[in-house]
C-alpha cells in the first residue's frame, strides 16, 4: 500500500523515482493537481531512456470513443523505442475498473499519471492505487500560507523580480486556494513589474485580485472555454467556500459587458490592441490572449442577447431567491454549450 503523505508530496513530485509505474494525483485544488501531474510526467519522460519519452494526454471522451486506447498506449512503446507516459484526466464517466488491469496485472511498458478531483478514503479509484504495489497516490490540498510564500518566491525569482516583505505579506493574503489561479496572478504581477524589477504593496493592490475574485474568474473562464462540467464544478466549490449565486451572476454580467465593449470596438474597425485599451478593468498577460479568443467566439449580436439573458437571471435571483442557484447553473451551462459550438 503506497499512500504518500501530503507533507511528502512535493518531494515525490520533484523526484518520483523508478519504483512506481502509475501515479494518482488527486485533491480539491485542481490547479495543483494539474501542475503536479505535469511535473511528474515531464520527469518520467526525461528519464525514460536514451531519448525523452512521449507524453500522451487522454480524458474520458477519448476512452469513451475508443475503450482500448489506454491499453494500446500503455502496453506498447513509441516508434523510437521509448516508453510512453500517459496523462489521464478522470471524469465522472470514467470507470476506475478500466485501470485495474494496469495496476494489478503484469508490468506495463508505459507509465500512467492520473488526475482526479477530491476523493474520499472509500473512493474506489483511491483504494485501487493505494492497494497496488507499483502505484502511488498523492493528495493535493489547497496551499497554506507557507506554500504560497514559496510559490511567490519561485515565480518572482524565475522572472528576476524582487518583492518587498510588506508586498509579499499582502500578496499571500490575497491569493486563493487554487494553485493554477495563484500562479496566473503571480505571472501577471511579474509581467507588470518587468521594467522596475521590483514589486511594492501598491503594485500588488493594483494588479492582483483577492481570493473570491480568483474563484469567480475560474468559473467565468471555464464557462466561456466551453467546459460546462468544470464551470459547474468551480461554481459548486465557490458556493461551498461562501460565494453566492448572485455573486457568480454579477461576475458573468461584468465579463459579458467587457466582451461586448471589445467586440463593438472591433466591429467599428479598431485593431485588437486598440479595442483592448477600451476594456475596463484592463486585462494583463496570458489573460489577454484568452479574453481575445473568447471575444472572437461571439458576435456582437449574440453577446448583446447574452447580456440581456444574464440581466434577467440577476433580476430573477433578486426577486425569487430560491431559484437563484438553479438559474446560475443554467446560465453557466448555456454559455459553455454556446462557446463549445
Amino acid at each position: 500500500m503506497v499512500a504518500i503523505k501530503a507533507s511528502l508530496v512535493p518531494k515525490t513530485v520533484a523526484d518520483p523515482g523508478t519504483a512506481y509505474s502509475a501515479f494518482l494525483i488527486y485533491g480539491p485544488d485542481a490547479g495543483l493537481v494539474s501542475e503536479n501531474a505535469r511535473t511528474i510526467a515531464l520527469h518520467l519522460a526525461a528519464h525514460s531512456g536514451p531519448e525523452p519519452g512521449e507524453i500522451i494526454r487522454l480524458d474520458e471522451d477519448d476512452l469513451a470513443a475508443d475503450p482500448d486506447r489506454l491499453s494500446v498506449e500503455l502496453r506498447t512503446v513509441s516508434m523510437f523505442g521509448d516508453a510512453k507516459i500517459v496523462r489521464l484526466r478522470m471524469g465522472a464517466r470514467t470507470n476506475p475498473d478500466q485501470l485495474a488491469d494496469f495496476l494489478e496485472g503484469p508490468a506495463i511498458e508505459g507509465r500512467l499519471v492520473v488526475e482526479a478531483g477530491e476523493l474520499k478514503k472509500t473512493a474506489k479509484l483511491r483504494k485501487l492505487f493505494e492497494g497496488a504495489g507499483s502505484a502511488a497516490a498523492l493528495p493535493c490540498y489547497p496551499d497554506g500560507a507557507r506554500s504560497l510564500e514559496g510559490l511567490v518566491d519561485e515565480v518572482m525569482r524565475d522572472n528576476g523580480i524582487t518583492i518587498t516583505p510588506d508586498a509579499k505579506s499582502v500578496l499571500v493574503g490575497m491569493l486563493g486556494a487554487d494553485r493554477a489561479l495563484s500562479r496566473n496572478e503571480l505571472e501577471k504581477l511579474a509581467l507588470y513589474a518587468t521594467e522596475t524589477k521590483r514589486v511594492e504593496v501598491e503594485d500588488v493592490r493594483e494588479v492582483v485580485g483577492d481570493a473570491s475574485e480568483l474563484a469567480l474568474d475560474a468559473i467565468v473562464r471555464a464557462a466561456f472555454a466551453g467546459r460546462a462540467d468544470q464551470a459547474l464544478g468551480e461554481y459548486d466549490r465557490a458556493v461551498a467556500s461562501g460565494q453566492t449565486a448572485q455573486g457568480v451572476l454579477l461576475a458573468l454580467q461584468r465579463h459579458v459587458l467587457r466582451l461586448l465593449r471589445f467586440r463593438l470596438a472591433r466591429d467599428a474597425g479598431r485593431s485588437a490592441d486598440q479595442a483592448m485599451r477600451m476594456v475596463r478593468p484592463p486585462v494583463f498577460g496570458a489573460d489577454r490572449d484568452i479574453f481575445i479568443r473568447q471575444a472572437n467566439t461571439w458576435s456582437s449580436r449574440r453577446l448583446n442577447a447574452l447580456r440581456e439573458g444574464v440581466a434577467r437571471a440577476v433580476l430573477l435571483g433578486r426577486t425569487e431567491p430560491t431559484l437563484e442557484a438553479a438559474e446560475a447553473g443554467r446560465i453557466l451551462t448555456s454559455i459553455a454549450q454556446a462557446s463549445s459550438r
